[in-house]
Parts: structure tokens; sequence; C-alpha cells
């Protein structure tokens, strides 16, 4: 059972971190391309765009990741499947008016960022699907095709006709979500009697999907405040180092499914292991935090300002989240994602509370204090909420736990 865990995990996070670095390399080769301004406008529409898919989709890539407990997974993740496929238009809607919330400009770089937005977090439910009826092969294809029709469309357009390279992108998106419903579509079962889609648990996990998303609105607040030439750099720093925060995704989504329904004993075990892998991680990401800084600085040019600390503070972070993500998992496990939702929702408006005043008042050479002020309280919330409700049959649990963290706290 445990190499079992382990394959998966290695074979998830492998495929997650090269597609993150396709991620990665396609919107460093964006921003050299158009600027920091213009990568600023950019990536304030894709803010909205994930912060309205996520209000629309009803936090169903989360507990997707939870119907292998069901007595009938397939038939339950394919109504989850219709639920999410159906609420895309309202997505775009929500998207379309965080976005008027902002007084972004409706040019065609800003409604490209809201579509690719939208369409990636469409493909993000696809893969958890898969992940939660635990066909880890098909999700994997999934997470590839995601990253790499992109690169490949933006490759081609900058090759043939650089005026298009926003527009390839977002094409080479669409063709992955093709590639995630056919995928999808073939692995899951179409049932009237799949339970029902709004149970008491749904409403946690709608707020949990919510939650996820606020972090994303960081580039559009930096923008408010300091214009969109900084949020462009501020968005750079945040997409270069994205690689670095598939270990800590990779552990929750094969956590959940694992520890669902297992045992104590085999809760224990997959948690401990959870916690090794996330401390070493978050030691080697704090030791080389600061070179990946300098390289980023080297490889972008001029035109990128305080690059170098917001990737020394967002590769901290990485490794934090690393950290903070088994507590969240074990949450998730318990069907408690409304109390992970509350946890991120609060540290999250005190994050971005955080960067309003810190932009404003220190300006973005202050800005690099803001990842590691949430790390802290990433930590630190969900470490307490995972204790404090494991229950009286987990006692032992708790002990693992306490002693696996305590050098991390």
């Amino acid at each position: 059972m445990a190499n079992r865990m382990f394959k998966a995990l290695a074979s998830r996070v492998v495929s997650r971190f090269i597609g993150a670095v396709l991620q990665a390399l396609s919107f460093f080769l964006i921003a050299r391309a158009v600027g920091a301004t213009e990568f600023g406008w950019f990536a304030q529409g894709m803010a909205c765009g994930y912060v309205g898919a996520a209000i629309a989709s009803l936090g169903l890539s989360n507990r997707v990741l939870t119907v292998n407990g069901q007595s009938d997974p397939g038939a339950t993740a394919g109504k989850f499947f219709a639920a999410r496929t159906f609420s895309i238009p309202v997505g775009v809607g929500f998207a379309v008016l965080v976005a008027l919330i902002f007084g972004l400009p409706w040019t065609a770089v800003v409604l490209l960022g809201l579509a690719v937005a939208l369409f990636d977090h469409y493909t993000d439910f696809l893969q958890a699907a898969l992940a939660g009826l635990t066909r880890d092969t098909k999700a994997v294809v999934v997470i590839m095709a995601q990253r790499l029709l992109p690169f490949v469309a933006l490759i081609g357009a900058l090759v043939i006709n650089p005026d298009y390279l926003l527009w390839a992108f977002a094409g080479g998106t669409i063709a992955g979500i093709g590639v995630g419903v056919v995928l999808v579509a073939s692995s899951v079962r179409w049932a009237r009697s799949a339970g029902a889609l709004f149970d008491d648990k749904a409403v946690g996990f709608w707020f949990s999907g919510i939650a996820s998303s606020l972090p994303q609105l960081q580039p559009a607040i930096a923008g408010a405040v300091l214009g969109p030439a900084v949020a462009g750099v501020y968005a750079v720093a945040v997409r270069v180092t994205s690689p670095l925060s598939i270990v800590p995704i990779g552990i929750q989504t094969i956590l959940v499914p694992r520890i669902s329904t297992a045992n104590a004993e085999r809760v224990r075990l997959v948690t401990k292991q959870a916690l090794i892998v996330s401390a070493v991680y978050a030691a080697l990401l704090a030791v080389l935090a600061f070179p990946l800084g300098w390289a980023a600085d080297i490889a972008l040019g001029e035109g990128f300002d305080h690059i170098v600390s917001l990737v020394a503070a967002f590769t901290v972070m990485s490794g934090a989240a690393a950290i903070a993500q088994v507590s969240y998992g074990r949450l998730i496990a318990r069907h408690r994602a409304g109390l992970g939702a509350a946890i991120v929702i609060i540290t999250t408006l005190v994050n971005l509370g955080f960067l309003w005043v810190i932009g404003d008042f220190a300006g973005a050479g202050w800005l690099w204090t803001v990842p590691l002020i949430g790390s802290v309280l990433g930590i630190t919330a969900f470490t307490i909420a995972d204790i404090r409700t494991s229950g009286p049959k987990a006692s032992g649990e708790h002990a693992v736990t306490a002693k696996a963290g305590a050098p991390l706290g």
C-alpha cells in the first residue's frame, strides 16, 4: 500500500512539475514578448477569471477528490462532471463582474486573460475527477495536455507571427480541455441514482473552492495599488516559481483519496510519510530561494524591478505550503472542507489586506514580505485546525503528526 502511494505520488508530482515548468516557460516567454505592463493587464484578467470560475464551480474540484469513498464513485463523478460543465457560462458572468469591480479595461489582452483562466480552471477539475477515481495514468495525461498544448501553440506563434501570441496560447488551452473531456467521459458512469449534488457538505466544498482562488487576486490588487507594471512583475514572480508548488499540490491530491476511507493506522502512516516529504522539501527551497531569484532577474532582463526578492519570497512560501497542505488535505478527507475554506479565506483576506497596505504605504520594494506573512499564517492555522478536528479516536494520530511536524513549527 505504501509503495503504491509513493508511486502514485511520484508520477503525479513529476507530471505536474513538468507541466508547471511548461506553464512557467510559457508565461516567461509571454512576459518577455509583451513587457511587464502588458503582462500585468493579462495577469489581472486571469486573476478575475480564476475567481469567477471558482465561484461558479461549486467547489467540485475538491469535492470530486473524495468520490472514491462513495458507494458508486463512477456515477457520483459523472454527476459532478455534468454540473461542472454546465457551470462554465455562469463562471464567465462572475469573471466579468470581478473585472468590473477592479475597473479593468475591456482590451483584448484582459479578455484573453479571463478566457485562459476559465479554461484552465475547468481542466483542473477534469484531472481532479480522474485523480478522485484513482485513474492516475489518465490524470497524468490530462495534466500534460493542459500544459504542453498551450506551450506548443505559443512556440508556433513566436515562430510564425508573434502578434497572435496570446491568441495561440488560449487556443492551446482549449485543446487541452478536449483531451480531458474525452478521458473523463470514458471513466464515469451516468446514473440518476448517483446521489444528491447538494448535500450538507456541498457548501463547505464550495467555499473551499472560492477560498483557494482568492490568492489569484494578488496581481489584481498589486495592479490596483501600484499599476499594471508592478502587477506584471508580481505575476511573473508567482508564475516562474509555480513549478515549486507542485509538490504541495501533489501531496494533497494523492493524500485525500487514500485517507478518506482508511483506518486510523493507515491514516497515521500516510500522514507521517507526507510530513517527512514536506519538511525536506521546505528546507531545500529555503536554501535555493535567492539563487533562483538571481537567475530569474538575469533571464528576464530589464524592466522587472524587485523580481529577485519576490521570487525568493515565493520560493520559501512554496516550501511552507507543502507543510500546510498536509493538514488541509486531512481536513478535506474528513469532509471538513468548510473549515479549511474558512481558514484559507481568513488568512488570504488578511494577506490581501497586507498587500494593499504595503503597496500603498511602503511601495513595491517591500512586496516580498507578503508571501512570507501568508506562509506563517497558513501553517499555524491549518496545524491547529487539524489537531482540534482529529477526534478522540485519533489520539495516536495526534502524537505522530505533532512529532513529525514539531521541527517545522
